[in-house]
C-alpha cells in the first residue's frame, strides 16, 4: 500500500492477493514515479515462471521511462534482467526447465504530460478515466465479454510477445477533478459489469488502507478471486 501527495498529484497503489494466498504469492505489481509522472499496473501470468519478478521489472521500467514497447530490443534486455534475477545453478531440474519457457504478464501504463495523458496496455489490465464519479473512458477493453483466460501478454522470451499489434495506445486530456484508475483484470472486469462501484474508488485517496475491505465487499458481490491491484491517480 502506498500513498503520495507530492508534486501536485494524489496517488494511491494497493494490492490484495487471491483469497487463501498470502502477500508473498501475489503476482501483480503496481509502481509510480512522481518525477516522470508515470504509473503502471502489471499482472503476472500464473502459469508462467516467476511472474511476480517479471511484473515488478515491467512496472518499474515503465515508470522510470525505460520501457519502450515499440522496441523489441528493450523487451529482450528486460527479459535478460529477469533471467539474471531468477536463475540459480542450484535450482532443481524442473525449476530450470520452467524458467526456460520464460514468464509473461499483462500491462497497463499511464503517463501524464501537462493536461494530456497517454495510456499503453497489453492484455486485460485496464485504464479508467472518471469524471464526477462516472466512467468516461475505459481502455483497452470496454466490455466484460472481452475478458478471457488467454489475454495478450508481454513475454520474457522470444517471440517475447513481440507482436507489437498487441500494444494498444490511448491519447487524451484531463480536467481538474478527474480521476485515473489502473486496474488488474479482475477489478477491471468487475467495474465494467458494475460501473456504479467506481465511485467507491475515490475514497482510497483519503483512506488507502480500506482497499482490502473494499475488495472483500466486491468479492462477495461477484469479483473474481484473483490478485487484485489498483493505482488511483488524481492529477
Amino acid at each position: 500500500m502506498t500513498t503520495d501527495r507530492g508534486t501536485g498529484l494524489c496517488v494511491v497503489t494497493a494490492s490484495v492477493a487471491k483469497q487463501g494466498k498470502d502477500d508473498t504469492e501475489n503476482e501483480d505489481f503496481a509502481a509510480t514515479n512522481l518525477t516522470t509522472r508515470r504509473f503502471a499496473v502489471v499482472d503476472g501470468a500464473s502459469d508462467a515462471a516467476r511472474p511476480e519478478v517479471w511484473s515488478r521489472l515491467l512496472a518499474q521500467s515503465y515508470v522510470n521511462d525505460e520501457l519502450d514497447l515499440t522496441r523489441v530490443a528493450v523487451l529482450d534486455e528486460l527479459g535478460k534482467r529477469w533471467h539474471q534475477e531468477v536463475f540459480s545453478a542450484d535450482l532443481p531440474w524442473f525449476a530450470r526447465q520452467k524458467l526456460s519457457h520464460g514468464s509473461a504478464a499483462t500491462f497497463a501504463g499511464l503517463a501524464l504530460n501537462g493536461s494530456a495523458f497517454d495510456g499503453e496496455a497489453v492484455g486485460d489490465c485496464c485504464l479508467f478515466q472518471l469524471r464526477d464519479e462516472a466512467i468516461i473512458l475505459v481502455f483497452p477493453l470496454d466490455d466484460p465479454a472481452q475478458f478471457t483466460n488467454f489475454p495478450d501478454v508481454l513475454r520474457t522470451h522470444p517471440p517475447a510477445g513481440h507482436d507489437l499489434d498487441t500494444v494498444h495506445r490511448q491519447h487524451g486530456s484531463w480536467l481538474p477533478g478527474d480521476l485515473f484508475v489502473l486496474a488488474s483484470d479482475a477489478l477491471a472486469k468487475y467495474l465494467l459489469e458494475r460501473p456504479e462501484a467506481a465511485r467507491w474508488l475515490e475514497q482510497l485517496l483519503a483512506s488507502p488502507d480500506s482497499f482490502a475491505d473494499l475488495v472483500a465487499e466486491f468479492r462477495a458481490d461477484g469479483l473474481d478471486n484473483d490478485d487484485t491491484t489498483i493505482c488511483v491517480v488524481r492529477p
